[in-house]
Parts: structure tokens; sequence; C-alpha cells
């Protein structure tokens, strides 16, 4: 007898749930729509430039880097090709914090623009906020 309404209150719970998850589904409107689309576009447009940048930024970082310790094996004193291969190095390391730093500040911009169109869009409490990954050292180098 137990077992009998177990299962059938069990198979009841069932039968009602899809009625009251329907319940509580929305829809965006048509403009709404379009604003999210044109923030989300916005974005990730931006995002992919300014990943662009910071390839762009290390390849010719990591082309000095060569061509410096190529020219370092030129000059005729093992005191002279040491510090001309820690320069190379230094100017890489360099370049590199600075790429990074720079890709990091185009995310912080580009995610603080996309909160304030998400805003507009008037969708604040569907979409929240969003913040910047936490890409590896790229969050955590440090700041010349």
């Amino acid at each position: 007898m137990n077992n009998k309404l177990f299962i059938a209150i069990l198979v009841a719970g069932f039968a009602i749930t899809p009625v009251v998850f329907a319940q509580t589904t929305s829809t965006l409107d048509t403009t709404k729509k379009q604003c999210i689309t044109s923030a989300v576009t916005a974005r990730e447009n931006s995002l992919i430039t300014a990943h662009d940048t910071l390839n762009t930024s290390i390849k010719s970082a990591i082309t000095a880097r060569s061509t410096g310790l190529i020219a370092a094996l030129e000059k005729p004193t093992r005191s002279e090709r040491v510090a001309a291969r820690n320069s190379a190095r230094s100017t890489f390391r360099t370049s590199s914090i600075v790429a990074h730093k720079t890709l990091r500040d185009a995310r912080n911009s580009t995610y603080s623009t996309y909160n304030s169109a998400i805003k507009a869009c008037g969708v604040q409490s569907e979409i929240g906020t969003e913040k910047p990954t936490d890409i590896g050292s790229a969050n955590t180098a440090t700041s010349l």
C-alpha cells in the first residue's frame, strides 16, 4: 500500500514538473535580442582585435630577441656576448610584459563597455555582468 502511494506521488510529481518549469520561462522581445546581439558582437570583435595585437607584439618581440641573440655571436669578447644576450632577453621580457598589460587593459575596457551596453538593453537581471577571464600570467604579470 505504501509503495503504491509513493509511486503515485512520484508519478504525479513528474507530471506536474513540466508545467511548473513552463510557467517560469520567459522570452526576450526582438528589440532586446538585437541589442544583446549587438553588444556581444562588439565585445567579441574587440577581444579578437586585442588578441591580434598581442600576437603581433609578441611576434615582433621574439623576432627582435632572435636578431639580438644572433648579433651577440658576432661580438669579439665573451663579456660583450654575454651583455648582448642579456640585453636581448631583457628587451624581450619588457616587450612581453607591455604586450600582456595592453591585452589586459583592452579586455577590461571591452568588458566595461559590454556591461554598460547590456545595462542599456534593459536586461541586466537576465544577462548579468561579466568580467574578463583570468588567463594565466596575463592578469598577474608585473607592471612596469
